[in-house]
C-alpha cells in the first residue's frame, strides 16, 4: 500500500476524504493512507512541501483508522526525513533520471544502509500515527480455520478465478461461516484478502519499472488491459500508469 506524508514547509493544504475536511499548516505533517478511501486536496498559493511516499507491504494485516491525519512538527522526524532526502540527492546528484526508480540500489550493503535510514524514520513516525488513530491490524491466526484458509488463499494462483465455495469446502465450513470467522478475526472476508493480495502484487510490480503494465495485467488474469485498469483504479483511486510514475522521476 502506498503510504504518503507531506511536510508543509510553506502555506496550507485542505484535504477531504471520508470524514470532515482536514487542514495542515506550515511546519505540520499530513499523513495520507490512500487505500482507506478517496480524497481531494487543495493547496494554498505558493505552498511548498516535502512529499515522502512509502510502498508498505502489509501482507495479511490491514490499516485501520482515518485516511487523513495531521501531525505536529517534530524536530526528530524532520531530521530523519532530511537524512532520507540527502541520501536521495547523493544517489542522483545530476537529478532523478526520467522513468527510473527514486532509490536505485546497487549493492547489498547499500540496501542495508537504505533500510536503516527508513526504519529510523518509521521508528519516530509509528507512535505518532498510532496516536492519530492509524494502526495496522494483524489477523488472529490462532483460529485453526483462519490459518488453514489463509494458507490456501496465499497459494492460490494469481491468475485463477476466485472460488468462494471451493475455499470454504477445503476447510470444512460453509462460505458464510468462513466469512464470519474472517470478519471477526481480521475485519475482512476471504475474498477481500484475496483481492488485497493481488493488489499488493500489482503495486510491487508497477513500482519495479521492469515489466510492462499489459504483462502485469495478464499475469493477474485480466484478458484486457482496460479491465485491469478499471480494477486497479477502483482500489487505488488512480490508474496503473499514474501509480507507476509516482515512483519514478
Amino acid at each position: 500500500m502506498n503510504f504518503i506524508l507531506w511536510h508543509m514547509l510553506e502555506g496550507e493544504v485542505d484535504v477531504t476524504a471520508s470524514g470532515p475536511p482536514v487542514k495542515a499548516g506550515k511546519g505540520s505533517w499530513m499523513v495520507l493512507v490512500p487505500g482507506l478511501g478517496r480524497r481531494t486536496q487543495s493547496f494554498s498559493p505558493k505552498s511548498r512541501i516535502i512529499s515522502i511516499h512509502f510502498a508498505v507491504e502489509v501482507g495479511s494485516a490491514k490499516w485501520e483508522g482515518p485516511s487523513v491525519a495531521v501531525l505536529k512538527g517534530n524536530p526528530e522526524l524532520e531530521a530523519a526525513a532530511e537524512v532520507l532526502e540527502q541520501f536521495t540527492y547523493k544517489k542522483h546528484a545530476d537529478g532523478i533520471p526520467p522513468g527510473g526508480p527514486i532509490l536505485s540500489i546497487s549493492s547489498f550493503e547499500e540496501q542495508i544502509e537504505v533500510r536503516e535510514k527508513i526504519w529510523a524514520f518509521w521508528r519516530i513516525l509509528a507512535p505518532q500515527i498510532a496516536t492519530a488513530g492509524i494502526r495496522l491490524r494483524a489477523p488472529d491466526l490462532t483460529h485453526p480455520l483462519m490459518a488453514k484458509s489463509m494458507t490456501l488463499i496465499e497459494s492460490w494462483p494469481m491468475a485463477a478465478n476466485w472460488n468462494r465455495r471451493k475455499v470454504s469446502q477445503a476447510v470444512g465450513v460453509s462460505a458464510s461461516q468462513l466469512d464470519r470467522i474472517w470478519r471477526d478475526t481480521c475485519g475482512q472476508t476471504p475474498f477481500q484478502f484475496w483481492s488485497q493480495r493481488r493488489l499488493l502484487y500489482a503495486c510491487s510490480q508497477l513500482q519495479s519499472m521492469e515489466r510492462g503494465v499489459k504483462e502485469i495485467a495478464h499475469e493477474l488474469g485480466f484478458v484486457h488491459l482496460s479491465q485491469f485498469s478499471n480494477w486497479f483504479r477502483r482500489h487505488q483511486h488512480t490508474s496503473p500508469r499514474t501509480y507507476r510514475y509516482t515512483f519514478s522521476g
